[in-house]
């Protein structure tokens, strides 16, 4: 008897160690990918992509594994073609016939538990594909509302109206989205206040209880009853007033948002003042808004020192600051946003190297894109299709 339980329990120890571990709770498992049987390598999707992990490759198939739980994020796999050049893979949804999907992603979403691959044949020799099999997140990247994801419009009624339809929309059917919250977070400035809460009733607890999603719950404390986000702004002034971020008499506005410690903002303003004659006209207004933490630092070096401008000089009380900057969505200093008669922003300007200080692009060069974008909208009546332009 005792050498059958023996016989057993060996039996059982030789089935466990021919089965692969499960090492952490978060997996990428890829198999059949039409690529060389060498390196590939898992990187974030930023231009400057960071290198998060590598894996062999064995006929077609690799994996990732990673020892905890990780919150969702974007990513990429890249991998040496037979010429020895770094190429990447592209994603299709795995509902082959989806009418509701884009037709690849350059990125998928690395999701707690386990996320899988496929090799996806193409009539497209060029590009190696990849279906993600599994992962409710990757069914949001390839439904059609992704790319307005969590972005409300607020330049009236109607069109928030609209646009919140469709966040509410997403919210319903994604409820479990990390993807979702962090997109609503990050326009937490354009909802009004009941519809922030609507949104945090909606989606799952675990959602709420995320980084972004306890976040927007203490933003939404603080958020005052009465607050619109379709009502001007109102911004204090160097004599103590308040009065609204752009002149709705005017046919176009521009708006500089700026702070005292970066240099590029005190760049931009430099360059604007030695030609101020471009800048001079009826049809427009210029204001610069200080965002800088402490109202001295602004009243001191800004106003005090700052000299007789041709625009007004703003600033932007820190109790208001976040909402500020989350409604015109200001990631760095300065930003240039321009905007109709009605608020409504028509064309922004931001050098997307201000983390780096060698780097700061603004000079008269840059000042010509927006000097030409003036006289194009306001004498020539040109309306920019691009509304985003990255010096």
């Amino acid at each position: 008897m005792r050498k059958i339980i023996f016989l057993v329990l060996l039996a059982l120890f030789f089935e466990s160690c021919s089965k692969p571990e499960e090492v952490g709770k978060t997996v990428i498992i890829a198999e059949n990918l039409i690529i060389p049987s060498d390196k590939v390598y898992l990187t974030t999707m930023e231009k400057s992509a960071i290198v998060l992990d590598s894996a062999e490759v064995f006929d077609g198939s690799f994996r990732f594994d990673f020892a905890e739980e990780v919150d969702p994020f974007k990513a990429c796999i890249a991998y040496r073609n037979l010429d020895g050049k770094t190429s990447m893979v592209y994603f299709k949804n795995n509902d082959r016939d989806s009418v509701d999907s884009f037709t690849y992603s350059e990125f998928f979403i690395v999701e707690q538990g386990t996320t899988r691959l496929e090799g996806r044949e193409s009539s497209d020799k060029q590009h190696v594909f990849a279906s993600v099999i599994d992962g409710e997140e990757n069914r949001l990247i390839f439904n059609s509302d992704y790319k307005t994801l969590g972005y409300v419009d607020n330049s009236d009624e109607e069109t928030y109206d609209e646009t919140l339809a469709s966040v509410k929309k997403s919210v319903g059917n994604f409820p479990y989205s990390y993807l979702l919250m962090k997109a609503v977070y990050a326009n937490r400035g354009n909802y009004k206040k009941q519809d922030v809460e609507y949104i945090l009733n909606k989606v799952k607890p675990e959602i709420r209880k995320s980084a972004h999603g306890y976040n927007l719950g203490i933003y939404l404390k603080k958020l005052p009853d009465n607050y619109n986000p379709l009502e001007a702004f109102p911004l204090l002034n160097k004599e103590g007033g308040y009065v609204t971020d752009y002149d709705r008499r005017k046919k176009l506005n521009m708006l500089v948002l700026t702070s005292t410690w970066s240099h590029p903002s005190t760049l931009l303003l430099y360059y604007m003042d030695l030609e101020k004659h471009n800048f001079e006209r009826d049809d427009l207004y210029i204001v610069d808004i200080g965002a800088d933490e402490v109202a001295d630092w602004w009243l001191e070096y800004k106003v005090a020192k700052g000299g007789d401008f041709i625009w007004d000089q703003l600033y932007i009380s820190p109790e208001r600051r976040q909402i500020f900057l989350g409604l015109y969505a200001c990631h760095g200093f300065p930003l240039v946003v321009f905007t109709d008669q009605e608020g409504k922003e028509v064309k922004r300007f931001w050098d997307e190297t201000y983390t780096n200080i060698k780097d700061y692009k603004y000079d008269s060069k840059n000042l010509e894109e927006i000097k030409n974008f003036i006289k194009k909208y306001l004498d020539d009546g040109v309306i920019p299709r691009n509304t985003h332009t990255y010096f």
